[in-house]
């Protein structure tokens, strides 16, 4: 192993410093990656107890925690479907490999042959809209290329889920690649929030707009990381035919027209939507978070919220208990006219007692009044 140009046997960490009886400081303490003694995990990796992986284990998914800068891999029950895919590109014979993939261990490339086919490989033309299989990609280790894509193709709105692109093969030093699209108008990457390592080429895609406008720096893990922008659609010619971004837009640019498509937003983002908006208040069900975020109230509210309990909510859909909502009033208990759970009221033994079937009470009256007589 490499630690800092001195070769040894294993990196120092907690676990090796007690096999041997050694006691260092904890910030002696270093992470493998390959065969380097590392302080931290690349941003592209993933921690699994001392080690750098670049795929978590089988039954663990890579989750962002606040204790470590990088991903850890945490136990999952229903672990998110993971799919390697080795392909040259995407294509009729093999789209289907991608179906509800969430991680895509490989490289995506959509090109001019997806469409049309291609004799040499025997592969038959694809339509269009079976892109939409890749709605549900999150994450790609590798690299997004998109090139000569068909006029009908308009923007990459089934990739709009798409969260990370981990960078770790590029092309040529690229992570994500849209070239000769001509009818591309938008890129609407929406989801797209991290490429943890190489840059992004946008380039003469003759009627797209918006991307003139793109900073990605916050985008971006490196300083190193660059976005070459070249002969798309003049910034002028956008101006003129109103494809600009939203007003609620930051200086970061957007993906396309709409206050969904911000990189990043002036004021305050919608959780659920991504929608930019001027103030969580204008937001119906949704309390004001960390990070300018308007988050989401409990299920059980109704009219709003303070917070993120069934606690804080301002009123209940269903009922309410104690301090709480809940969706229904537990057992001896019944809700009131104020949507409150109530104990169910028992009559007095009195009461009971007085309750005669109607008609052991005729014959107690008329047996009465012959009495009288």
């Amino acid at each position: 192993m490499n630690d800092d140009g001195a070769c040894v046997e294993s990196c120092p960490s907690i676990r090796n410093n007690r096999k041997r009886m050694r006691i260092h400081s904890g910030d002696q303490n270093k992470l493998t990656f390959q065969d380097i003694c590392l302080r931290e995990c690349p941003a592209y990796t993933s921690r699994y107890g001392d080690t750098c992986v670049l795929s978590c284990p089988e039954g663990t998914s890579s989750v962002k925690t606040d204790q470590y800068s990088t991903n850890v891999c945490e136990p999952c029950k229903k672990c998110p479907k993971e799919c390697v895919f080795e392909e040259d590109f995407v294509h009729a014979g093999n789209i289907d490999i991608l179906k509800d993939c969430v991680v895509v261990r490989g490289h995506i490339a959509i090109v001019e042959a997806t469409f049309k086919g291609d004799r040499y490989y025997n592969v038959p033309p694809m339509s269009p809209s079976k892109l939409d299989i890749l709605m549900s990609i999150e994450e790609i280790t590798h690299y997004l290329y998109i090139s000569d894509t068909v006029p009908t193709i308009t923007s990459l709105h089934m990739l709009r889920n798409l969260k990370i692109i981990n960078g770790q093969k590029t092309l040529n030093g690229y992570a994500l690649a849209v070239v000769f699209c001509r009818g591309l108008q938008s890129l609407n990457l929406n989801s797209l929030r991290h490429i943890y390592q190489g840059s992004v080429m946008i380039r003469k895609n003759p009627n797209l707009c918006y991307a003139n406008t793109m900073n990605m720096s916050h985008i971006f893990s490196t300083s190193t990381q660059k976005t070459v922008l070249i002969d798309n659609k003049d910034r002028i010619a956008c101006l003129n035919t109103g494809q600009v971004c939203d007003y609620q837009c930051k200086v970061f640019g957007c993906w396309g027209p709409d206050a969904e498509d911000c990189i990043d937003c002036i004021n305050y983002r919608v959780e659920r939507t991504g929608k930019c908006v001027p103030s969580c208040w204008n937001v119906t069900m949704v309390y004001e978070g960390e990070q300018n975020t308007c988050k989401s109230c409990h299920e059980e509210c109704s009219g709003g919220c303070s917070g993120p309990g069934a606690n804080q909510c301002h009123s209940c859909l269903n009922v309410k208990f104690k301090s709480s909502c809940i969706k229904k009033c537990p057992r001896k208990m019944i809700r009131n006219n104020k949507g409150i759970c109530k104990s169910k009221k028992r009559g007095s033994r009195k009461d009971r007692k007085r309750k005669l079937s109607p008609r052991k009470k005729k014959k107690r009256t008329s047996k009465k009044i012959h009495r009288l007589h």
